[in-house]
């Protein structure tokens, strides 16, 4: 992957503090402390999409319908009973030979 060049206009102000945290938390340069932060930033604005789009199409979690005991219940049996059957010819197993 090449290298781009990309201008970037600060105030000075700005510059004596991004020099200080640079300095003060072991950047090399400036230029170090702008591409951490500005890949803590993509980081950060790709948490937030997902976040989104786990809400739209997951619902949270406080939306969900757990299931009861009873139901769970009902749906064991329901499975053991009937749908066992269909499972042994799907797979083409003879239940005799488990």
């Amino acid at each position: 992957m090449a290298n781009k060049l990309v201008n970037l206009r600060m105030s000075d102000n700005l510059i004596k503090e991004s020099i200080y945290i640079a300095r003060e938390f072991g950047f090399n340069n400036i230029q170090d402390l702008i591409k951490e932060s500005l890949r803590n930033t993509i980081w950060e604005y790709k948490k937030k999409k997902a976040l989104v789009w786990l809400e739209r199409n997951f619902a949270s979690m406080e939306k969900t319908k757990r299931l009861t005991k009873k139901e769970k219940q009902e749906l064991f049996e329901n499975f053991s009973e009937k749908k066992s059957d269909n499972i042994f010819k799907r797979l083409k197993i003879k239940p005799d030979v488990i």
